[in-house]
């Protein structure tokens, strides 16, 4: 009876291990990454397994642009990729084995819709994976979106419920002071190196995506203050494009024919090497006329010229090593600054304002991990110059003579930043670990020359007085 049970003991024994064997060999695991059409990784994409039974496994990728999905029965997968700002990718058909398998998704950028109206709706509201308060507007819903001056990116921003613009242009994020927002272009900060206000223009058909986070803001973000504005612009690839807006400029036929109010935009890109090398490039311009009536006829208009170009260019030394540059300069001329019904020609100023900006960012992806090096400067020159040295005179009804400071600023930043995200790794949890540093510098000078100023002889209640300011020092901070 021993022997027997024996026996039978070594025989449930073998069965329960080969059975754990088979069904160990029919689990598969899918791993993989999501990366755009010029081999970008991308972070946040939500990726749907579903087999011939009507299972569905989900994942998101990680900042490195991977996922994992463990412990599916093997077969035949239909997979779904999704992120906003990008064609949703469907219908695509995976075969999963025992053990391990890797998978590349490509999602292109929805720069081109024609005829064709996609409708999602998002099952849950709430994301579990990402505790940040986010909202995103889209490239597509920038250019549809009316608002009065539809060549101005930041009135196009206040469609976002957490944005509104003040009286001076000026964006407030959350109900934050202007300056307290970190405004980021493509990842390098680019607000105002003086204020930190984001003055700096580019073609608005250029802005890929407007991302807001106003809540639970990471580590990442070096001086997020109260929230954070990333815009992001587009590389090129492998198609040719060009785009115009308003090329045909306006006329203004008050008292003579003039050029009046003009903001043509442009856009290019292309391959320079296909499958290597892209490059984008957007171009704006506007001229703004205004004219005072009140004024003499040959005294009594005031124009501005302002034009932008931003240039893109991304260089893939392999699928794991990828390069980007941008390079964005901002030109103002503003002739007759100030001019109105009591503030005549004499009395303005004119504006010469120029303003550069330049950044490179290294991207090496070491098997599962992203190591990422940038570098950026970035600076600005502001000239306020009036029309001549007379004294600067206040009058009840307006002001005479010439504008009574000349200034000069100059403001300037360096940035640099390292980043090492690993893919995400699953032990009781969901677990990614990040590494990085962001060092920056910022430099400001003013040189001001002041006139001389004077308020004539007045009456008040019985009372004459005069007032006379001189201070031709220059001074500098």
């Amino acid at each position: 009876m021993r022997s027997a049970a024996r026996v039978a003991a070594l025989l449930f024994f073998i069965s329960a291990c080969c059975s754990a064997t088979i069904f160990a060999v029919d689990l598969a695991d899918c791993s993989g990454v999501v990366v755009d059409e010029n081999g970008v990784p991308l972070a946040a994409a939500k990726i749907t397994l579903q087999n011939s039974s009507s299972q569905a496994f989900r994942a998101e990728t990680d900042g490195a642009g991977r996922f994992v999905v463990r412990n599916l029965p093997v077969g035949d997968y239909q997979i779904e990729a999704r992120k906003e700002g990008f064609f949703v990718l469907s219908g695509k058909t995976v075969t999963l084995r025992s053990g391990a398998n890797d998978v590349t998704l490509t999602l292109k950028h929805a720069e081109e819709l024609h005829e064709q109206v996609q409708v999602s709706a998002t099952a849950n509201q709430i994301d579990t994976q990402d505790t940040a308060q986010k909202d995103t507007l889209t490239a597509q819903e920038i250019r549809d979106i009316p608002v009065p001056n539809s060549h101005l990116l930041q009135e196009s921003l206040t469609a976002l419920p957490e944005v509104v613009q003040d009286n001076f242009g000026g964006l407030h994020i959350a109900g934050a002071r202007s300056g307290e927002t970190q405004y980021l272009l493509d990842g390098f900060e680019i607000g105002d190196p003086v204020n930190n206000t984001l003055s700096a223009r580019f073609n608005v058909d250029a802005t890929r995506a407007a991302e807001v986070q106003t809540s639970r803001i990471g580590a990442g973000y070096a001086h997020s203050g109260a929230s954070v504005l990333n815009l992001e612009t587009p590389d090129g690839d492998d198609k040719w494009r060009v785009g115009t807006t308003n090329p045909i400029p306006g006329i203004d036929i008050q008292q003579g024919v003039r050029l009046g109010n003009w903001y043509p935009r442009f856009t290019f890109s292309g391959p320079i090497k296909r499958g290597r090398f892209w490059f984008s490039d957007a171009i704006s311009l506007q001229h703004i006329f205004t004219l005072v009536r009140e004024l003499p006829a040959d005294a009594n208009t005031s124009t501005q010229w302002a034009g932008d170009n931003l240039l893109r260019l991304q260089y893939n030394f392999s699928p794991k090593h990828i390069l980007h540059a941008t390079f964005l300069y901002n030109r103002t001329q503003d002739q007759s600054l100030g001019l109105d019904p009591l503030n005549p020609e004499s009395t303005t100023v004119d504006l010469h304002q120029q303003r550069a900006f330049v950044s490179v960012r290294d991207q090496v992806w070491l098997y599962d991990t992203l190591i990422e090096m940038g570098f950026a400067a970035d600076g600005e020159n502001q000239d306020f110059s009036p029309q001549g040295t007379a004294p600067y005179i206040l009058l009840v009804n307006g002001a005479r003579g010439n504008f009574f400071e000349r200034v000069h600023d100059h403001g300037s930043r360096v940035q640099g930043l390292f980043n090492v995200i690993a893919a995400s790794r699953h032990w009781h949890g969901t677990h990614q670990a990040s590494l990085g540093a962001n060092v920056a510098g910022l430099e400001f000078r003013q040189a001001a020359t002041r006139g001389e100023i004077q308020d004539p002889p007045h009456s008040r209640r019985g009372w004459l007085g005069e007032f006379h300011a001189n201070a031709a020092t220059p001074q500098s901070r």
